[in-house]
């Protein structure tokens, strides 16, 4: 029985999009042309939104449905609102978590969290108590942003495929100690996560702008890039 990653609690029944299932209902046809994998390379094709292979299931229905749903309306709003707004955002390199108007900016976060955390958690890799927590509704955002750090990034080469591109990146994994770094793509717009489960200064941590309000995390083309401020 696997566990729901989120509680900590309650038998995990339900399954957790890859991307949001808003997002992918959006996404033009033909869905054939999706690819998406696992961890050790293997590449799926799937054809629709409730395709199995589309799902992790590592939630239980209350923390997939009812604790998290402010979280998921806040960052389909976020997508709206980038992809209403794509010729700013590509030509500033910066994106304000606020833009998603009526929700409040943590949420967008505790949101992207949920859907990398979710992968990581279907792989067998232990989801922190702190970001546990902080997803489930915490405010304990600092302790969260000084083992995971996200950065939103242009993908430079699906810039002609738009905003409704959906794809990802497999990630490396060290052991002893160990970090893990992953890309999940939103077409062009790229959601960067380094993941380091202990304190390692040393590793690159990316720039990101979660230390004021209004959060704005810097985005970049691979280049280093400073916050928009």
């Amino acid at each position: 029985m696997t566990i729901c990653w989120m509680c900590q609690t309650a038998e995990a029944t339900t399954g957790e999009h890859k991307w949001p299932a808003s997002y992918l209902r959006r996404i033009p046809e033909p869905w054939n042309q999706l690819q998406h994998g696992n961890w050790d390379g293997d590449r799926f094709h799937t054809q629709g939104v409730r395709s199995q292979n589309l799902m992790l299931p590592v939630l239980c229905a209350n923390c997939n449905n009812s604790i998290s749903r402010n979280q998921d309306r806040a960052l389909d709003a976020f997508l709206q609102t980038v992809a209403s707004h794509e010729r700013e955002v590509i030509r500033s390199r910066a994106v304000d978590l606020s833009l998603a108007t009526g929700h409040d900016p943590l949420d967008i976060y505790r949101a992207l969290l949920k859907l990398e955390f979710s992968r990581l958690y279907d792989d067998g890799i232990p989801v922190p108590d702190a970001v546990a927590d902080f997803v489930s509704g915490g405010t304990d955002w600092r302790t969260v942003n000084g083992i995971v750090r996200v950065q939103f990034r242009i993908v430079v080469n699906l810039l002609e495929m738009g905003f409704s591109y959906p794809s990802d990146s497999d990630a490396p994994y060290y052991e002893q100690p160990y970090f893990i770094t992953h890309q999940i793509n939103f077409g062009w717009l790229g959601v960067h996560y380094l993941f380091a489960p202990d304190e390692r200064p040393e590793l690159p941590w990316p720039e990101w702008c979660m230390t004021r309000a209004p959060l704005r995390p810097c985005m970049t083309d691979g280049r280093a890039m400073q916050p928009p401020y």
